[in-house]
């Protein structure tokens, strides 16, 4: 099952999508081994961080506010070079079963690819106050392509066509992978 707003479908044309903060470089392993680290007071012990590829919050930087979501704002920002989206949780405080769900999720959200599926690029977090998702960064949202479809003079051979099948063919890709969308 996907949580809402994690696994975005995208069209297959042209892609969609603050304060600053970190950047990202994988595996924040062999960090939080001290009694006065910060890490400490993770929801999550070390070795479960340690199972997963981090991507380290002082490697990503967030710059524009592009929108809000169910359970967090969204920001366009930079990793690597690279435009991304960073989907901060609202939630500071989150619990180590909140996190290992959001975990387990990205690490499914990993494995797909499809190229009417948002691609998911992975978890960034402090470990403390501070967890985001990274996605590939879109140029507009799926309702905005809509919109746009029907300025000039809508037609339903062309725009609302390949978009519902864009649509579907994302939707198919990730019920084959047991993956329930519930944010569409």
């Amino acid at each position: 099952s996907m949580a809402s707003g994690v696994g975005g479908l995208r069209p297959s044309g042209p892609s969609s999508a603050g304060p600053s903060r970190g950047s990202c470089e994988h595996a924040m392993r062999g960090t939080a081994g001290s009694a006065s680290s910060p890490y400490d007071r993770s929801a999550i012990n070390e070795v479960e961080w340690n199972r997963f590829e981090l991507i380290r919050w002082d490697r990503v930087t967030l710059h524009d506010f592009i929108g809000s979501g169910t359970t967090g704002d969204v920001y366009k920002a930079q990793y690597a070079s690279t435009d991304v989206a960073c989907k901060l949780l609202r939630k500071r405080q989150v619990s180590e079963r909140e996190m290992q769900f959001l975990v387990d999720e990205c690490q499914l959200m990993l494995k797909l690819r499809h190229p009417n599926v948002l691609l998911m690029i992975g978890i960034t977090s402090d470990r403390v106050m501070n967890h985001g998702i990274l996605t590939e960064l879109m140029d507009f949202s799926l309702s905005e392509l809509i919109e746009r479809a029907v300025e000039p003079e809508p037609t339903w051979q062309y725009p609302f066509v390949s978009i519902a099948l864009d649509v579907a063919r994302g939707m198919s890709y990730l019920h084959e992978h047991r993956v329930l969308h519930r944010d569409l």
